[in-house]
């Protein structure tokens, strides 16, 4: 028996997006359902933290100089306007902005922080642990590696400062120098870490949701996002009064090339089946399928001639790619909106339509369902 090469349809690879798009989608719904939420509101806390450090100098529960609690104050403020940026960049999906105002966040805090021991007279020891801890801490929240870098230099450039503006010991150096390397590697690997888990998560719902939406072997729209996206667009062009139409499409004696060539030859000819649709299929029309061997596909725009001449196309397209498939073709039925019906209704015209070119014997492609399929229809109700 002759072996079937199984090719991978055009129309699955045509529709699909890519890798870089899909991945940006994801991380905006990511930001709009987990980081607008969670994160902001942490950014807040760290705010009124150092808003409540001001206050504990301003009332002498901790000794220091008035310039201290101003720099705090300031850096409280500034701190919690970048957070609320934040939230809003991140509830509008927007990936650029919500990574460098938190990257903004992140160098008002910790300025704020080397600029009161500064002032205090304290020395890289007071300053540098909070740095450090906004670096590691912020690992978990970054979504794209240049946010990373420019988080890890606002978190790093204010205690370099401190630590040049001032004369330290050997071991205020020595303590530098091992807290941010402990930082950096520790921040680096939570990175690393936190974005291969999300590119595990990315992919695993991607699979999920290419599953749910497409047809395994054609590629094709599956019977049930098919139908959901057709409803929706018959609804669209009924209210705006344009034409749209509907073709139904059944393979011709695909069951004896089963029986005869082989489920393999079978598999074959749906995914010919397919990429023939998927040429024709421009971005305003929908092709599925929707059983065995049943397409369909919405024509938005084209009344009944523009589809029979469009059906006529599709079905020499078929025949073009046969070698010996026991003749098998496609019948197709037409059915046209009459402003008022719903999908199902549209759909069972179609059919019918269909069954009646199966009845005639193939003596056409195509047919249309104005008086036949409306009168079977009317008798079945």
């Amino acid at each position: 028996m002759e072996k079937w090469h199984i090719p991978v349809p055009e129309s699955a690879l045509a529709g699909a997006m890519t890798a870089a798009t899909a991945m940006t989608s994801y991380q905006r719904d990511r930001l709009r359902h987990f980081v607008a939420p969670v994160i902001p509101s942490m950014m807040l806390g760290v705010s009124g933290a150092a808003l409540m450090l001001a206050a504990c100098y301003w009332i002498g529960l901790v000794p220091g100089d008035w310039a201290s609690p101003v720099v705090l104050f300031l850096s409280a403020m500034l701190s919690a306007a970048f957070a609320l940026v934040t939230r809003a960049a991140a509830g509008n999906g927007n990936l650029d902005l919500t990574g460098y105002s938190a990257c903004l966040f992140i160098f008002v805090v910790c300025g704020g922080v080397c600029g009161a021991a500064f002032l205090d007279d304290q020395g890289i020891v007071y300053g540098l642990p909070y740095c450090m801890l906004a670096a590691v801490a912020a690992s978990f929240f970054w979504l794209r590696r240049r946010h990373f870098i420019c988080g890890q230099l606002a978190a790093f450039v204010p205690p370099l400062l401190l630590l040049l503006a001032r004369s330290h010991t050997r071991p205020e150096w020595s303590f530098a120098i091992q807290l941010a390397t402990i930082a950096l590697i520790g921040s680096t690997g939570i990175f690393l870490l936190t974005a291969r888990t999300n590119q595990r998560l990315y992919a695993l719902s991607s699979e999920v949701e290419h599953r749910a939406t497409y047809d395994g072997l054609t590629g094709l729209l599956n019977r049930s996002t098919w139908i959901q996206r057709a409803e929706s667009r018959l609804a669209e062009e009924q209210r705006l009064g344009r034409q749209i139409t509907c073709l139904f499409i059944d393979m011709d004696r695909f069951k004896q090339v089963n029986d005869v060539l082989g489920h393999s030859a079978g598999d074959e000819l749906l995914c010919q089946v397919a990429n023939v649709l998927q040429r024709y299929e421009v971005p305003d029309r929908l092709a599925g399928r929707i059983g065995g061997d049943e397409f369909v596909m919405l024509l938005p725009g084209l009344g009944v001639r523009q589809a029979k001449n469009l059906a006529d196309g599709i079905i020499g397209a078929i025949q073009s790619t046969q070698r010996d498939r026991l003749g098998s073709v496609a019948s197709i039925g037409i059915a046209a909106s009459t402003g008022a019906d719903s999908l199902d209704h549209l759909l069972r015209r179609a059919d019918l339509a269909m069954m009646n070119v199966k009845e005639r014997n193939r003596e056409r492609s195509f047919a249309d369902d104005s008086s036949l399929a409306s009168f079977l229809i009317a008798a079945a109700d």
